[in-house]
């Protein structure tokens, strides 16, 4: 054993606060039973979010966690036998802050689980992976909007009209396959504030089928200042639903 192997001790105690499942919210599969003796087992382990020695998958970002003891429970999260490797094999599209958040959102799910009846908390584990389903759906929707993040001068009016028109629908459309209480709601109604108001204060007055980049018309700077606030607010929230998601942003910055 390496010296930064966790002990059985420490794989028990990771296992026991998933639950014994899955901790990939995309996933969440139930990973514990019992052979026909009695033997408990399970289809899952207990996976390193940095690895066990200099090499290995995220070895890159230690020293950015170098509080976390490698041999800790603090440093594991209970993965099925499908997704340990997988995120195992791409660590640069399963960075070690997500998964640290994944063993977080998971554990904090677990917790709220506790008391409630079978069926109550199958649902609350669909809701939650339906959730992180929908809310990755919307950052890649969103990431892909050149209204977000184009230059100025290569932008065109009408183009962010009609871009943040369309972000307006998919918000409302996400809002309405969320619990209204969760946190990814309370997120997407300040989205939709933030875009009610920048439509808003667009107005009727200016034709935005006319205006173009020009730095010495009034009418411009202040639809291009509109727009860079716009963008500022968005990016916010934008910023909180991928840390809670999971979902790396590519364009919007």
């Amino acid at each position: 054993m390496r010296d930064n192997d966790f002990s059985q001790t420490t794989k028990d105690a990771i296992g026991k606060s998933a639950m014994y499942v899955c901790s990939n919210p995309d996933c969440l599969k139930f990973t514990g039973y019992a052979e026909e003796k009695g033997r408990p087992r399970a289809i899952a382990e207990a996976a390193h979010v940095l690895p066990n020695g200099k090499k290995g998958p995220r070895s890159n970002e230690m020293p950015e966690f170098a509080d976390i003891e490698l041999w800790s429970a603090a440093n594991g999260i209970w993965l099925c036998t499908t997704c340990h490797p997988k995120v195992d094999n791409a660590p640069s599209w399963y960075p070690a802050q997500m998964l640290f958040d994944w063993k977080k959102g998971h554990e904090d799910i677990i917790r709220r689980l506790a008391g409630l009846d079978l069926e109550a908390a199958l649902l609350e584990l669909r809701e939650h992976k339906r959730y992180h389903h929908e809310t990755r759906e919307l950052l890649s929707f969103l990431d892909d909007r050149r209204a977000l993040y184009e230059g100025m001068d290569y932008e065109f009016p009408p183009r962010v009209l009609q871009s943040v028109t369309l972000m307006r629908e998919r918000v409302i459309r996400t809002r309405a396959m969320v619990s209204a209480d969760s946190k990814v709601a309370i997120a997407l109604e300040g989205m939709q504030t933030v875009i009610n108001t920048f439509l808003r204060e667009i107005g009727h007055r200016v034709d935005l089928d006319v205006l173009a980049c020009d730095s010495a018309d009034p009418v411009w700077l202040r639809f291009k200042k509109q727009v860079e606030d716009f963008r500022t607010a968005m990016r916010i929230i934008i910023a909180h639903l991928a840390d809670g998601s999971g979902y790396i942003v590519k364009h919007v910055y």
